[in-house]
């Protein structure tokens, strides 16, 4: 009979009625951990066994390799897990890529493949309600890249889901070791236990009369000055349904407006 030695490192999650975690075997694989429901009355029985810290020899389990993860699973009804007083070596550098996942940007996060951890930073691009089941709870998230404007899907499970309530369109949030998932060929992130989200700034969305008086140009962004010397940013779409572009609306100064701000920057400007 096969046996495999195996060290935990998360603290085994609900994911319905199973659970899973995330161990590093004796061959230095990091795996990730299925404990297999087999009838509701077994429904924690492995779960309760396996704790985070320890070392563990077990048998009758079946392992799947794949070019993105490696992957145990456990059933209930007939794999064993005997905690044990034996070790082995950690491989640290494994463990450090895996704890502190790299910071990575959302285009770096797109060409990513499946189950790569990584952290990121991005601007809210839109904040979805709260989906709730009978054990789970999530709340999917837009990030965008303010240089690239690529936007990704970022899934917030369990106490995650409730740290971007109330967050702002236009804040920056840093969510650290998320993972790489590819559904229905798109590129989305999803939190893990060991996930972390920062909010970096929030943006509060403010509206006001003003009138533009300076326009200071560049290419894809434009700066304005207000009669009361307010400077705000301003990008060119922004104009773009009167047709108009920053040089237009120098030659029409000055000019006034209600604009929406996020910030200091320019989300909305209606003409007067």
């Amino acid at each position: 009979m096969s046996t495999m030695m195996i060290n935990i490192l998360t603290e085994p999650e609900a994911r319905g009625l199973n659970h899973f975690c995330y161990g590093v075997t004796q061959e230095s694989d990091i795996v990730e951990v299925f404990l297999v429901t087999v009838g509701k009355s077994l429904s924690k029985t492995l779960g309760n066994k396996i704790n985070k810290g320890k070392f563990y020899i077990i048998n009758n389990f079946s392992l799947n390799k794949r070019e993105d993860c490696t992957y145990l699973r456990l059933p209930a009804d007939k794999a064993k897990v005997f905690q044990t007083s034996k070790t082995f070596d950690l491989p640290k550098e494994k463990l450090k890529e895996f704890f502190m996942a790299t910071k990575c940007t959302i285009p770096d996060a797109l060409a990513s493949p499946k189950k790569r951890r990584l952290t990121i930073e991005g601007t809210v691009d839109k904040v979805y309600e709260l989906k709730e089941g009978a054990t789970w709870k999530r709340r999917d998230v837009i990030l965008s890249d303010v240089s690239t404007k690529k936007k990704i899907c970022c899934k917030l499970w369990g106490q995650h889901a409730e740290s971007v309530a109330g967050v702002s369109e236009g804040s920056t949030v840093q969510i650290s070791n998320v993972e790489v998932d590819i559904f229905n060929e798109r590129h989305q992130l999803k939190t893990t236990s060991l996930s972390a989200v920062k909010i970096l700034t929030n943006q509060q969305r403010r509206s006001g009369d003003f009138e533009i008086v300076g326009v200071d140009l560049e290419e894809n962004t434009s700066y304005v000055i207000t009669e009361c010397g307010n400077t705000f940013k301003m990008l060119k779409s922004i104009l773009e349904k009167y047709d108009m572009s920053p040089d237009d609306l120098l030659n029409v100064m000055p000019v006034k407006c209600h604009l929406t701000l996020e910030g200091e920057e320019i989300v909305e400007l209606e003409l007067k």
